[in-house]
């Protein structure tokens, strides 16, 4: 129930146990003892499998597969080197070709994307994609994304986006260029638990977390911040009640206050001349609201211009 068929003065299938296996061309399935049901077409595809339900067409596709099962490797040296992986697709001439030996449900399109990557579970798509990624969960989609990252859980689609972020983990990053340098044109290498969607959108600075940055050539504030749009945005709608997403705490009136949280109540009776402002608003603008909860008033002996 195997087929084989091959060249001159070459062995195509000296199978001693398996069934339903199909080869075509020099030295494949040479190492097949009782793995069932796999195809090879080209030279040197599956040489070393001992396992089943394998599909490699191309030359050299699992060449160094022995025991990992229900792969599928379409191009030219795809899944060439790994001795173990399992449950893997990989379509493209080198994709998959160096992956880590043991790693299981792999998904890679692309000439060489994953190429010498190490982990489970992920999925890029784009050639040179993910080309050495270590980590899990991740998914590329785009020529040359994300080609050294070492991070789990990231969403990166665009071309060269997250091209040179070397740590990261639980970001999505979405645009040509997003991710690659940060708002003084440095270089990125490491980003956590940040949104960046746009093209050429960019953190504040190395190491950020928990950032999010969204718009066309957008510039980003710092960790723990939000950024909408660029500096020629002229106007922003939003509809419905605003709501700051805090509690909003109380501070006593006195002669200088100093408000951290964009909705403040203030207690008391004293007058209040001066206003210190909080981070963000004291370097860039913005607007807080002050809620009475006493009978104070203002003065302009401070910062204050209209009493």
């Amino acid at each position: 129930r195997d087929i084989g068929v091959t060249g001159v003065q070459t062995c195509a299938l000296p199978i001693s146990r398996g069934t339903l296996n199909l080869g075509i061309g020099r030295n494949v399935l040479r190492g097949l003892t009782n793995g069932n049901n796999n195809v090879a077409i080209g030279n040197n595809s599956l040489v070393s499998t001992t396992a089943g339900s394998n599909v490699g067409v191309g030359a050299g596709t699992l060449r160094n597969n022995t025991t990992g099962a229900a792969n599928t490797a379409i191009g030219n040296g795809a899944l060439n080197l790994p001795t173990v992986c399992s449950n893997s697709v990989a379509v493209g001439n080198g994709a998959l070709r160096n992956i880590a030996s043991g790693t299981q449900a792999n998904i890679g399109i692309g000439s060489n994307t994953l190429d010498s990557a190490n982990g489970n579970d992920n999925i890029s798509i784009g050639n040179g994609s993910s080309a050495s990624l270590v980590g899990d969960k991740n998914i590329s989609i785009g020529n040359d994304t994300s080609p050294g990252l070492a991070g789990s859980e990231n969403v990166t689609i665009g071309y060269n986006s997250f091209n040179g972020l070397a740590i990261g983990s639980n970001n999505i990053n979405i645009g040509s260029g997003a991710g690659v340098l940060d708002e003084s044109g440095n270089f990125i290498s490491s980003i956590d638990n940040s949104v960046l969607i746009g093209y050429d959108a960019r953190p504040a600075a190395d190491a950020d977390t928990n950032e999010i940055v969204i718009g066309y050539s957008s510039r980003g504030f710092g960790s723990n911040t939000t950024t909408l749009g660029n500096s020629s945005i002229e106007a922003t709608k939003i509809y419905g009640v605003y709501v700051t997403g805090q509690t909003a705490g109380t501070i006593a009136s006195a002669g200088t206050i100093a408000p951290t949280l964009p909705v403040t109540f203030v207690s008391g009776t004293t007058t209040i001349n001066t206003i210190t402002p909080p981070t963000g608003i004291s370097t860039t603008g913005g607007q807080i609201t002050l809620v009475p909860k006493g009978l104070w008033s203002t003065g302009t002996s401070g910062n204050i211009a209209l009493a």
